[in-house]
């Protein structure tokens, strides 16, 4: 992907429902951190519905965060050629609740490692320790965006971790 200044864009995608639980106010916040950086090839991606997209549009409009895209559902076969060809890193974001840690399933996390994407997540549990164990992203600790920011920075700026990473996850 090509921005106007023709620089590379890194391209974080969430997939899924957009509701409370999923905590994409915390994504917003680093996109927030990252725009104040005049990190411009950062962008991000989120592709689904859901209780809380209309109110994460209205926050990413009034923070004027232009480094976030609000995409529709797209049906599967859609969704897996976009991770493929326009995704760089997988986002598995949830509110930090400990029930969360090891209650949920989340099936995007599937289909990003299946793509070959690194992944950054927010919680600690079962999805973190499959993510270190196998070398495929960062584990950042929750309700911090700096640190959020941080990680995505990281990735996009080390090819050859975002190489391995890539190859680790796929």
């Amino acid at each position: 992907i090509l921005n106007k200044k023709k620089k590379f864009t890194f391209n974080a995608v969430f997939c899924g429902a957009h509701g409370i639980a999923n905590d994409l106010e915390s994504v917003l916040n680093a996109a927030a951190v990252l725009k104040s950086q005049k990190r411009e090839d950062i962008k991000f991606s989120f592709i689904g519905d859901g209780k809380m997209k209309d109110k994460l549009i209205q926050i990413a409009e009034k923070k004027k965060l232009n480094n976030c895209f609000f995409l529709d559902p797209m049906p599967k076969y859609l969704l897996a050629k976009y991770l493929d060809k326009s995704a760089n890193v997988g986002l598995m974001v949830l509110k930090n609740i400990p029930a969360f840690y090891n209650g949920t399933s989340p099936n995007k996390f599937f289909d990003y490692i299946s793509s070959g994407l690194p992944v950054i997540t927010n919680y600690p549990g079962w999805i973190s320790e499959i993510i270190k164990k196998n070398k495929i992203g960062i584990c950042v600790v929750p309700d911090n965006p700096d640190e959020f920011a941080n990680g995505l920075k990281f990735i996009a700026d080390n090819h050859n971790q975002y190489k391995k990473m890539s190859n680790s996850a796929r």
